[in-house]
């Protein structure tokens, strides 16, 4: 962790940033944002419907919520706030997969993943067991990916 005087500068700036990145979305997306002492939070909704929503919650504390689709990740640390603008771009221009991996021998799901293509190559945002064997079973699972568009067809 960041000592606070740092992070909060950093912070500060990022928010900044992801604003700027919002604006850029309007008239795409139904977008809702929230500063307040302790944290920034932004909903957005896109208009095209195969696009994936995102809500994203910066905390003050070093910890960060992020919800992309159905898929949920809260009071995680937060290891760089210079993340946050990539993980925007990529969602907006449906560089994400939603990625479920099943049992090969019986087809039941093992675990749920959120991977967006960022700068330096594909990032795991979200993990998620849905059997208590999930580790165990990944070697042999099938994966069955579903891929997002973006927020704008060119």
């Amino acid at each position: 962790m960041l000592p606070d005087d740092v992070f909060n500068r950093d912070f500060d700036a990022v928010v900044t940033r992801l604003e700027r990145q919002l604006d850029g979305l309007d008239g795409t997306a139904t977008i809702e944002r929230e500063a307040a002492t302790g944290y920034w939070r932004a909903r957005i909704l896109p208009n095209v419907s195969s696009a994936c929503g995102m809500e994203l919650a910066l905390h003050r504390n070093q910890r960060f919520d992020l919800a992309l689709g159905s898929e949920v990740a809260d009071g995680q640390v937060i290891a760089s706030l210079g993340l946050f603008p990539q993980i925007l771009e990529a969602v907006s221009k449906g560089q994400l997969i939603e990625r479920t991996l099943v049992s090969a021998a019986t087809g039941a799901p093992i675990a749920r993943e959120m991977i967006a293509t960022l700068s330096d190559g594909p990032h795991r945002l979200i993990r998620r067991a849905l059997s208590a064997a999930a580790r165990e079973s990944e070697l042999d699972a099938l994966r069955i990916d579903h891929h997002f568009v973006p927020y704008v067809r060119s």
